[in-house]
């Protein structure tokens, strides 16, 4: 479900509210999480692809939106994978990853996916698998309401880049030569 209409929130979205100057998100049926350092994260188990064209070796890197924790920085595409249904299996990280991609870039096609870092908190209450996401050529990603925009960016680019989602920057430093070695 989009939210969002050109990376604004909906006027009749009543979840989103701001308090002390900072946006809270309360979702029917979650707690209240605030986008604050050493705060809760979104659930206990993540996933998410940091794309990398084959042709060209360029990185497609997310700005995450307003509406998010750590709201104006880049990262990439993922989330939470969410506690299955009585009766069902939980999802994968791979198959969580591959839906995270779909849902925030719009991308359909087909990629390769390669893990990379998995991070895990220091009060070990959470965990987030990355993957490098290898696709043929580049798209242009069609972003929901938890991406702002995101550019296609090369490799020193990206070390030079500003502003890095923690996670991010987490990706780099432990999986800084499996990057580097399919962005050439």
């Amino acid at each position: 479900m989009n939210l969002c209409s050109a990376g604004r929130a909906s006027e009749t979205a009543p979840f989103f509210h701001i308090y002390n100057m900072r946006f809270i998100r309360t979702f029917e049926g979650y707690e209240l999480y605030t986008n604050t350092k050493g705060g809760k994260f979104w659930g206990n188990l993540g996933a998410g692809i940091l794309p990398i064209c084959k042709t060209t070796g360029k990185i497609l890197v997310a700005m995450r939106s307003d509406f998010v924790n750590e709201p104006n920085t880049w990262g990439v595409f993922g989330g939470k994978i969410d506690k299955p249904a009585p009766g069902e299996k939980r999802e994968t990280p791979e198959d969580a990853a591959k839906r995270e991609l779909q849902e925030e870039s719009g991308y359909k096609g087909h990629f390769e996916l390669i893990p990379a870092f998995v991070y895990t908190s220091p009060d070990k209450t959470f965990k987030y698998h990355n993957f490098i996401g290898l696709v043929d050529k580049e798209f242009k990603p069609k972003t929901d309401w938890e991406t702002a925009y995101a550019e296609w960016m090369t490799f020193q680019e990206l070390i030079q880049l500003k502003d890095k989602h923690f996670g991010l920057e987490a990706l780099l430093d432990n999986s800084f030569e499996l990057i580097k070695k399919y962005s050439k």
